[in-house]
């Protein structure tokens, strides 16, 4: 199939020849002095020559060709996928008309010339289009089909997380991994659970324990390059259970609410904020006129665990202090001390006193705390009879906010 020049060298007669070829090959095509197309076998060429003054001198069969056929070339079988850089071995064969052995190989990139080997292979990283050529010492092969050597570069993946979380919290798994052509990815979470792509974004532990996060990763060309990336140990731990709470307060003044506290606790939410100073702070004072109950969240901010604890706040508008009409001091654990029974609102000026029937003193204490015992000052426990007492203190008047003095009188029957 490749082409022949013909040249012919002319004697005598009058210069400025034209010359025609032919064949007996029925498959050649002549164009001026080149032949090609010619079929494997012998072609017999014959020439006409013209001179100027128009004379024709024909030599049929002026000469012979002899065809052979070219040789075939093919790239064989092999990887094409250059991986991380690597080099990668293409290897071709070819087959010469008569089996003799083939002279070099040329190998082509996106239609250059990169080599001219005289062995059969290439080592090469370098992407691209590939074809080869071969030649039997004679003839030029035709160029094989392409073959694409592409590349893929496996990344080494990191991911990091918390070291802690709690139950049902959404675990933040941060990556630097990304979907990618022929590259497979196999999170497990180590509770059962696995997800197949790049970036999980988040997972759910629904139950306490030590774990650690692997991630399997692996293509489907480059083997030598499968890892496993294994993360640091986690620990998914439970949130503490909720308390509830009941305060009374005082309407319209201001009283600190007290409130639980537990190790890493230490973000606080109060719901409704109404009446409190700050909703943020884990002991807000409350001034309000209404009963309230309110709902205080907690988060943990190392582990994101949340505990919700119910408050319920009984606001008073009626400040009292009380004696009890009697009391048992026998010792058996009910009702043996004689104490006032008050509420909110009484002030740091506090007097109780208690005397027997004939005006002598038997207790008296500033204390509002502090209850009689049935003893005299000596310690001298006293008979069952009847006692007189003088309650004396200040309080908040709710409606006013006003500081007031009362005084209160009354008796008490000792009983044993």
């Amino acid at each position: 199939m490749d082409s022949l020049l013909l040249n012919t060298t002319t004697s005598g007669g009058l210069t400025d020849f034209i010359y025609l070829y032919t064949s007996t090959n029925t498959s050649a095509s002549i164009s001026g002095a080149y032949i090609k197309g010619l079929l494997a076998g012998t072609a017999q060429v014959s020439l006409q020559v013209t001179d100027r003054k128009k004379c024709i001198y024909p030599y049929n069969n002026h000469f012979s060709i002899p065809v052979i056929d070219i040789p075939t070339a093919e790239i064989l079988p092999g990887d094409s996928i250059i991986c991380n850089g690597d080099a990668i071995n293409i290897a071709g064969a070819g087959r010469s008309y008569d089996n003799s052995p083939i002279s070099t190989y040329s190998w082509y990139r996106n239609d250059t010339l990169v080599s001219t080997l005289t062995t059969n292979s290439i080592d090469n990283n370098i992407p691209g289009w590939y074809k080869l050529t071969v030649n039997d010492g004679k003839c030029n092969s035709l160029a094989t089909a392409g073959k694409r050597v592409s590349p893929i570069n496996i990344t080494k993946y990191t991911f990091t997380h918390v070291p802690n979380i709690c139950i049902g919290v959404p675990l933040i798994v941060n990556t630097n991994a990304v979907d990618q052509y022929s590259v497979h990815y196999n999170w497990d979470f180590g509770d059962g659970f696995n997800y197949l792509k790049a970036s999980p974004g988040s997972h759910k532990y629904m139950a306490k324990g030590e774990y650690k996060i692997k991630v399997n990763v692996t293509n489907d060309y480059c083997p030598k390059y499968n890892y496993q990336v294994i993360g640091t140990a986690l620990k998914v731990v439970a949130a503490i259970k909720p308390t509830t709470f009941k305060y009374f307060f005082l309407a319209k003044q201001p009283f600190n609410v007290v409130t639980k506290t537990d190790p890493g606790y230490v973000q606080y939410k109060w719901n409704p904020a109404t009446f409190l100073d700050n909703p943020n702070n884990p002991n807000p004072i409350f001034n309000g006129d209404k009963s309230t109950d309110y709902t205080l969240t907690r988060t943990d901010t190392i582990t994101s665990c949340s505990v919700t604890d119910e408050y319920e706040i009984i606001v008073s508008t009626e400040v009292y202090a009380n004696v009890p009409n009697a009391f048992t001091p026998n010792n058996d654990g009910l009702n043996d001390v004689l104490k006032v029974e008050y509420s909110l609102g009484i002030g740091t000026e506090f007097s109780f006193r208690i005397f027997n029937r004939w005006g002598k003193l038997m207790f008296q204490t500033n204390d509002k705390n502090k209850g009689w015992d049935g003893r005299d000052p000596s310690g001298l426990l006293q008979e069952m009879d009847g006692y007189s007492y003088l309650l004396e203190y200040n309080y908040i008047d709710p409606l006013t906010s006003e500081l007031k003095n009362t005084r209160k009188t009354g008796s008490v029957i000792l009983f044993r």
